[in-house]
């Protein structure tokens, strides 16, 4: 049986179990320093209201994560590490599992106000995920994309929001992809603010 659900702070090492199992980030193999240092960066932000994770659960044990960390000054969010324990060698299989937690998260941002994301990933991994995971999520494909920038390889971009929670990556560029709700999803969200003379416009 699987349950996905946002973690709370005192729940972290619910990603301890699921990085023990799964170490690699972008083929990056993430020592015991670096993932208790994360992690406690993870806790104090969850603590702070600055990041929400959901998980799915399998029989009570920890699968799947996906990461937000809130952007307040640009009333945004940036993906961080999304995680799989499976052992699958193509997202046709995985991205089904994986699709809950990422609904999950959308949910919760845009419950807080929060219509746009970045991702940064390279360009092939974006185009895969984008094609295959619109399949399984209710959401993701209310999303127009764009991309903002590319990092060279073992660079950083130079803009706080993109390298904050991120390690430069050595082997390939890295594009910072930016996920907006399309206006016709986000129209009743923007009337409940009351504004009278709101008209939500669609074209």
């Amino acid at each position: 049986m699987r349950e996905t659900r946002l973690i709370t702070a005192d729940e972290i090492d619910h990603l301890k179990t699921i990085f023990r199992l799964n170490p690699k980030a972008m083929r990056v193999v993430m020592t015991e320093e670096f993932q208790d240092k994360y992690l406690n960066r993870i806790r104090e932000k969850i603590t702070e209201g600055d990041a929400h994770v959901a998980v799915t659960f399998e029989n009570g044990e920890p699968i799947v994560t996906y990461i937000g960390f809130v952007l307040v000054n640009i009333a945004g969010w940036h993906a961080g590490l999304s995680k799989i324990t499976y052992k699958y060698n193509h997202y046709n299989k995985s991205a089904p599992i994986m699709a809950d937690a990422l609904d999950l998260l959308l949910e919760k941002m845009e419950s807080l106000g929060y219509y746009k994301f970045w991702v940064t990933a390279p360009e092939r991994h974006h185009n895969i995920r984008d094609k295959i995971l619109c399949k399984h999520s209710k959401y993701l494909s209310r999303y127009k994309w764009f991309d903002e920038t590319v990092i060279p390889a073992g660079e950083k971009s130079g803009v706080f929001s993109f390298d904050a929670f991120r390690r430069p990556v050595d082997w390939t560029d890295v594009v910072v992809r930016m996920y907006i709700l399309d206006q016709q999803y986000r129209v009743e969200k923007l009337r409940v603010k009351g504004c009278k003379e709101y008209k939500g416009t669609v074209l």
